[in-house]
């Protein structure tokens, strides 16, 4: 699942306006798509303002960001059992 977020912050690092969702994973269950968006949002929420420097914030204010989130959400794999990894208890 692939989530891409388009963001600006303001000087002291706080989001500049509302984030917007520009990419998500096609194919994807309504489920999926909403719990993602859920915890990108609280992401952002949680990891702002950001600590800017005067500098970096006057140079990165207003500007937009294109921010990727992906898993790689796979399938758990069975745990795989050979006789000569068992221990022998004698």
């Amino acid at each position: 699942m692939d989530v891409t977020v388009l963001v600006s912050f303001t000087r002291d690092g706080a989001i500049l306006g509302q984030p917007r969702v520009t990419y998500e994973t096609e194919g994807a269950s309504d489920n999926d798509r909403l719990a993602y968006r859920i915890a990108v949002m609280e992401t952002l929420q949680r990891c702002t303002p950001m600590p800017f420097s005067e500098g970096l914030g006057g140079a990165v204010a207003g500007r937009p960001f294109a921010i990727r989130f992906w898993t790689r959400r796979t399938s758990p794999k069975p745990a795989e059992r050979r006789a000569w990894l068992t221990p022998k208890i004698l």
